[in-house]
């Protein structure tokens, strides 16, 4: 089976849970036997093709790396046309908007080659990100703060405009919907009308060789921090990805724990402000911020903590650092916001709190720490459910029978 797949964004442009998901998923299929294609935004270091792990990549013109426009939807039309003349496909895979180029063009009916898109977040839920913003006033502690609040008008507008004219476009020519949790598919059903029929749930799944429980002695003395109780926060360091309630939370913590230790793994544009504030509250000896760490390091965090937190106020789909925590058998507190609930059964295999809710999580981290019998039965049900639920595998061959029944529908016509 031959297929080509649109997205903006792959791992050789940087880092993200996306695009780690993209290189799992595309690696897998190759080693199924999938002759796969990828057509993404430039490289920036100039290339223009490379073949990794077995998967053909492509980088078209256009835009910037990771950004989508409407230059470059035509030009990745272009290498389609040009890829698809020389040997034909079988199957095209968009990623979220990614194959909106081909959509506009209605190359699905003319070819007569079958269209399977997956969603990684709707419209609805990045409109809904911006609005928490707005909801989450406390978090204003500078001037950057304030102005990264004053930007939601304009994101909203932009998004009201994908909302209507560009999401029910792809869409609609999509012959099978991939949505990867089950909130997911209830906005497809809701907001953006698509037909029961037409919603295949497949989750995103995690590397659960790779992210395994180990010794947290072994952990915790290859990082340097033995003999403290280890808070973790993994994520692109963004306002919106909620660290900044993770170090507002230290602020009571270290009253109870005062040997406590938060340690914030990544890098972003808010990581300045986030030091500054730990700075401010004087929490700065007990918050490290490690920077980018290769994701092959991972793992060794993950297992030298105590508890992983997610207090993200942004609301997509749940974020895979969530499941690489479960996965090493660690409790999670994330909040219970977009597509969280699949991830995560409260009280069962983590627990959710309110979304910016500093309180909740300070509350929940105490329930964790006093009751560490509860803390261990959540961490191990965590575990086993990542491996029921989300593994890579089950993925990659849920994935396949996609593209062949949308392979069939298309037969059908």
């Amino acid at each position: 089976m031959r297929v080509c797949m649109f997205t903006r964004a792959v791992l050789q442009q940087g880092k993200g849970g996306m695009e780690d998901h993209i290189a799992m998923l595309c690696r897998g299929l190759a080693k199924k036997g999938i002759d796969i294609s990828v057509i993404t935004t430039l490289h920036q270091q100039g290339k223009e093709y490379e073949v990794l792990d077995g998967v053909k990549y492509y980088y078209v013109g256009g835009s910037k790396p990771k950004k989508y426009s409407a230059d470059w939807w035509g030009n990745s039309v272009q290498k389609f046309v040009q890829l698809h003349g020389e040997t034909p496909f079988d199957a095209v895979h968009s990623q979220s908007a990614g194959g909106f180029g081909f959509a506009r063009e209605n190359l699905g009916k003319k070819l007569q080659i079958p269209v399977v898109t997956s969603l990684h977040g709707t419209t609805i839920d990045e409109i809904q990100t911006q609005l928490n913003k707005l909801a989450n006033t406390h978090s204003i502690r500078s001037y950057s703060d304030l102005l990264d609040t004053l930007r939601v008008f304009p994101k909203m507008a932009v998004q009201l405009h994908s909302y209507f004219f560009i999401d029910s476009k792809y869409l609609s020519s999509s012959d099978l919907i991939i949505a990867t949790s089950n909130e997911q598919k209830k906005k497809l059903l809701k907001y953006l009308h698509v037909p029961e029929g037409k919603i295949e749930i497949i989750y995103n799944a995690i590397d659960e060789k790779l992210f395994s429980p180990s010794e947290r002695y072994v952990a915790v003395k290859e990082l340097g921090v033995m003999g403290k109780p280890i808070l973790l926060c993994v994520a692109r360091l963004e306002r919106e990805k909620g660290v900044q309630n993770a170090i507002l939370a230290m602020h009571e913590l270290l009253k109870e724990y005062p040997a406590a230790l938060l340690l914030i793994v990544g890098d972003g544009s808010y990581r300045k402000s986030l030091e500054e504030l730990a700075k401010r509250l004087c929490v700065h000896h007990s918050v490290t911020f490690t920077g980018f760490v290769q994701f092959e390091k991972l793992p060794t965090y993950f297992n030298a903590c105590d508890i992983f937190l997610n207090p993200t106020i942004r609301q997509d789909g749940y974020d895979l650092t969530v499941l690489e925590a479960m996965s090493c058998e660690r409790p999670v507190i994330a909040s219970k916001i977009g597509s969280m609930p699949t991830a995560i059964e409260h009280g069962k295999d983590g627990i959710m709190i309110k979304p910016g809710s500093v309180q909740d999580l300070v509350f929940a981290v105490n329930g964790l720490v006093a009751d560490r019998e509860k803390a261990k039965l959540i961490a191990k049900a965590a575990r086993k459910k990542i491996l029921e639920n989300f593994s890579c595998e089950s993925m990659i061959s849920k994935t396949i029978l996609a593209y062949r029944e949308a392979i069939a529908m298309v037969k059908k016509r």
